[in-house]
C-alpha cells in the first residue's frame, strides 16, 4: 500500500508540471526550472 502512496504523489506532480508546460505558449526557464525541480524532489524523496 505504501508503494501505491508514493506513485500516487509522484503522478500528480509530474501531472501537475505537465499541465503547467502544456498550458504555457512562451516556456520561460523559470516555468520549466520549477517543474523540473519539483518531480527532482519528489523523486529524491522516494529514493530516500
Amino acid at each position: 500500500m505504501e508503494n501505491i502512496t508514493i506513485l500516487c504523489k509522484f503522478f500528480k506532480v509530474f501531472y501537475d508540471v505537465t499541465c503547467v508546460f502544456s498550458d504555457s505558449n512562451y516556456l520561460t526557464i523559470a516555468l520549466y526550472f520549477r517543474g523540473v525541480w519539483k518531480v527532482h524532489m519528489v523523486l529524491l524523496d522516494v529514493v530516500k
